[in-house]
Order: structure tokens, then sequence, then C-alpha cells
């Protein structure tokens, strides 16, 4: 549901109309939307790249990992990969739905406007509401992706701890 396309109906898209869609459309109207939307892909986008730097770290660990009779730091250890995969998969189902959301804001200010008919007002909250539904997926991902890599770091810096103790 979340890859697929929210209509297929015959309503005159004003994106699929030479004349409206090359129309102006006042980047007022969506600039803070796209500046929002900047600042939490830039935040996610460092949430991705500690996540990815974490997994990284476990390569160092697995040199030690290899040789220890450590149980408990293995299981630690894997589970820390484990969080740090599931933040930087969450990270970029944000990024992915972030944009979407863009795109149907700003799709749904193309069917408002003065001109337009009901049925494209409807289409228009139809955008909007497509809209509010990625970012309520986007606020959890990110919150996933933010829990997710604290719990990585605590895990690998435990794991690394009692490899540390057994040395």
């Amino acid at each position: 549901y979340v890859l697929k396309e929210p209509y297929d109906d015959d309503l005159k898209d004003p994106l699929r109309d030479p004349d409206k869609a090359f129309d102006d459309l006042a980047e007022i109207k969506y600039r803070a939307e796209l500046e929002l939307v900047d600042r939490y892909q830039s935040f996610v986008a460092e949430l991705l790249r500690l996540s990815l730097a974490g997994i990284a770290v476990f390569g160092f660990l697995y040199e030690y990992l290899i040789s220890s009779t450590n149980v408990l730091a293995n299981v630690l250890a894997a589970f820390g990969v484990l969080m740090f995969g599931i933040s930087a998969a969450s990270a970029l189902v944000f990024r992915f739905l972030a944009s979407e959301g863009a795109r149907f804001y700003i799709e749904a200010l193309r069917f408002t406007r003065a001109n337009v008919g009901r049925e494209q007002k409807e289409r228009a909250k139809k955008s909007l509401d497509i809209r509010d539904e990625k970012v309520r997926i986007c606020r959890t991902s990110k919150g996933i992706a933010a829990v997710t890599l604290a719990l990585g770091g605590v895990l690998e810096a435990f794991a690394f701890f009692l490899l540390l103790i057994a040395r």
C-alpha cells in the first residue's frame, strides 16, 4: 500500500495537462514544507550514517568475538548489529516516505487552483490524506531509527566491555 499509486482515475490531472502543469506555483506555498522535510532528512541521514558506522564497528569486534568464548558478549554484539540494521532500515523508510509526502503536498497545491471543480478539490483532499498517512509512518520510523541506534550502541559497547574484561 505504501508504494502503490493512490488513485488511477479519469479526473483531469493538472500534472498531465501542459497548460496547468507548468503554470507558476507560488514557492511561498510549499517552501516551509520543503524546508521542514530537508531538516528532518538531514537529521535522519545522520542516524543512517551512525547506524552504518555501528555495523562497521562490528567488523572490528568480530575479530575478537571469533576467539572469544564469552557467549554473552557474542549475543550482545549480534543484537547490537540487529539494532543498527533496524535503525538503518527505518531511516531509509523515513527518507523515502518524507519525499513522497512532500510530493503529495505539492500535488494537492496544484489541485486547489481557483478554477478547479469539486472533483479536483476532493482529489486535493485525498492527496493531503495520503500525505498525512506517510507523515505518520515517518514519525514512527524516525523514532524507531533513533531508539534502535541508541540500543545498538549500548549493546555493542557492553559487548566490547565484556571482551576487555575477559582478556
